[in-house]
């Protein structure tokens, strides 16, 4: 992997393509015959193969707890896990019985809810995998999403970077940070829709092409933006709207910089934008009409603001669930609040190999650009406000103004950190590139180690965590067949967000989807109609009940008012063919409650509790 000083990008900085290095027509100068271009495109490519496996098992080794049962544990833990890994289910599963995938009444409620409206739906992941998830289940298809996510994420920016840094150390250590930076590692113990970002290099590789045109027709470049941007929206659509910022910002850095570059090319670049946004459009046409002009839409709030955004502290010190070199018992991190949205930003010493790419490199347009736009996304993805250590500043930010605007005032500015991580990764390469092409020995005596030492406090963990969610065997046996295809069946715990439970998604999943069933991890529209989305739907006198007993509160036994309030909601507005009772905290009270709403007691089949209504 050591490169040559001839293995950086050879073109001038100022050519008309702005980021990459040889241009079309390098090879046909007469300096490089034919035969010896294909030789070198050989082992190129080769070399990418190869830094794709490694990655991957990197990937599998980071995961290796999970990895050793993939059918019964699952990485990460609860509660976002089972949310996504039901959404991949439903997407492969709606594809095969001719189902709209975008609308659903398998969870939720009666009538269903909008799939475009939950944000870890995953439609097209979970529709390749589809195959994967028939053959060995819906758990090993889970992991293989995340485990994957990080691997072709990498390799997606290592192959970016060949063309924009040369050589091959820099890249592969830059694709490397990439994909296992602290946001990649923070985000997979539940996240894979923000993990699963190999889209994101190369919408860049293939903007730089529309800019540049020396690669490609403008109208072939405008079509692969089109498709890129479409299939990012239906991973994730918030990352979507990042990707919308990155790249504009990156466009007003091209101008502000080299504006007598930039100017003469508007023409092609306005082309290509509009076939680009044109393909987008046609290829989200339906998702999009399901999203904002179907049944079930959500209005206000989908999530809190001003609390899912980036603690600059927390760019600065390492976190306790996702960074391996950290000082244990007694150090801030056990004193800090942490949580999964102020853990992703960790860059630490690596920000002085940044800053010191900056100053010498600070006359290369890549560089230029690359600090420019990963200034503007740290800077946005800190959200309205300042946050330091937990505390809220006050002091407003660029993003204040973006959240009152209709469709981002419930977008999390922290998502954004994965695209100023993508920037930091670039610069790293490009000083790793000049280290090892140097040939002065003095800087890579001194530069080398200062290097290691920085980058080696952003190793992730090596016991990643695993969960082993309890799956009773019902669900996987033949006494499952007691239960109609298509049927409703009220289940306990109710499938809600944590504190509580949603364990019987999973159960759900793993009967393939042989029954409906109310609840869930589904955002639902708030009372009014207005303000903060419900997960798991608004609780009533029977939800609320069932929810105290699985969040261990161990509440007073109903009245027998309150019986028959119960009886009638189960009966009325649930409409079960069947009630079960699963593996939960205060199980036994769950029994008692159901047997005393239904009038007899349960038959108990494989670890749980059946009525038949």
């Amino acid at each position: 992997m050591l490169d040559s000083p001839h293995s950086a990008p050879s073109g001038p900085i100022e050519s008309l393509d702005p980021l990459s290095g040889p241009r079309r027509g390098d090879a046909e100068d007469g300096l490089h015959p034919p035969r010896a271009s294909d030789v070198h495109s050989r082992r190129a490519a080769t070399r990418s193969v190869v830094v794709l496996l490694i990655y991957t098992a990197l990937a599998f080794l980071l995961f290796h707890l999970t990895w050793q049962d993939p059918s019964h544990r699952l990485v990460g833990g609860c509660c976002d896990s089972p949310a996504v890994a039901w959404y991949l289910r439903w997407a492969g599963f709606s594809v095969t019985r001719h189902l709209n995938p975008f609308l659903s009444n398998y969870a939720g409620i009666r009538s269903g809810f909008n799939v475009m409206w939950q944000p870890p739906s995953m439609l097209v992941v979970g529709a390749v995998l589809s195959p994967i998830e028939y053959l060995f289940g819906p758990f090993v298809s889970y992991n293989l999403v995340i485990t994957l996510a990080l691997s072709t994420s990498g390799w997606a920016c290592y192959v970016a970077l060949r063309r924009w840094v040369g050589g091959y150390s820099g890249p592969f250590v830059g694709g490397l940070l990439f994909g296992f930076s602290s946001f990649m590692t923070a985000q997979s113990l539940g996240h894979p829709q923000f993990t699963f970002v190999g889209v994101v290099p190369f919408f860049f590789l293939v903007l730089d092409d529309l800019l540049s045109g020396n690669r490609r027709a403008t109208w072939k470049s405008g079509l692969l933006l089109g498709l890129l941007a479409a299939a990012e929206f239906i991973i994730s659509q918030e990352l979507s709207v990042g990707l919308i910022f990155a790249g504009t910002t990156l466009l007003i850095a091209l101008l502000i910089t080299r504006w007598r570059l930039f100017i003469p090319n508007i023409r092609r670049l306005a082309s290509g934008l509009f076939v680009s946004i044109s393909v987008c459009l046609l290829v989200l046409a339906w998702p999009l009409a399901t999203e904002f002009f179907g049944p079930a839409q959500l209005h206000g709030l989908l999530r809190p603001q001003n609390v899912s955004v980036t603690d600059v502290a927390n760019i600065l010190l390492p976190n306790p669930v996702t960074n391996h070199f950290i000082v244990r018992g007694g150090h801030y991190a056990f004193r800090w609040k942490w949580n999964i949205a102020e853990t992703g930003a960790f860059v630490g010493p690596a920000l002085l190999v940044v800053a010191v790419v900056l100053v010498r490199n600070r006359k290369q347009l890549f560089v230029q650009l690359s600090g420019i736009t990963t200034l503007v996304m740290l800077i946005l993805s800190c959200g309205p406000s300042l946050h330091a250590a937990g505390r809220d500043l006050h002091l407003l930010l660029p993003w204040w103004i973006m959240e009152r605007l209709p469709l981002l005032k419930s977008a999390l500015p922290m998502r954004f950190e994965v695209f100023w991580q993508l920037g930091v990764s670039a610069l790293i390469a490009v000083g790793i590139r000049d280290l090892v092409t140097t040939r002065r020995r003095r800087i890579q005596v001194v530069g080398i180690p200062f290097v290691l030492a920085s980058l080696i406090c952003l190793v992730p963990v090596f016991n990643y965590p695993a969960w082993t969610p309890v799956v009773p065997t019902f669900f996987h046996s033949s006494a499952l067949k007691q239960i109609p295809v298509g049927s409703t069946v009220f289940v306990a715990p109710f499938p809600r967000d944590a504190p509580y439970d949603v364990s019987p998604m999973l159960w759900q999943i793993v009967a393939n989807l042989r029954f409906k069933m109310p609840g869930g991890y589904i955002l639902f529209p708030a009372p009014s109609g207005q303000g903060l989305a419900v997960a798991g739907g608004t609780p009533d006198l029977l939800t609320a009940h069932l929810d105290a007993i699985g969040a261990g509160n161990d509440p007073p036994a109903p009245s027998s008012t309150e019986l028959v309030q119960m009886r009638e909601l189960l009966i009325s507005k649930y409409r079960p063919q069947f009630v079960l009772v699963g593996p939960m905290p205060g199980e036994s009270h769950a029994v008692d409650l159901m047997t005393a709403l239904l009038g007899r007691g349960p038959e108990f089949v494989g670890g749980v509790y059946l009525w038949k209504l």
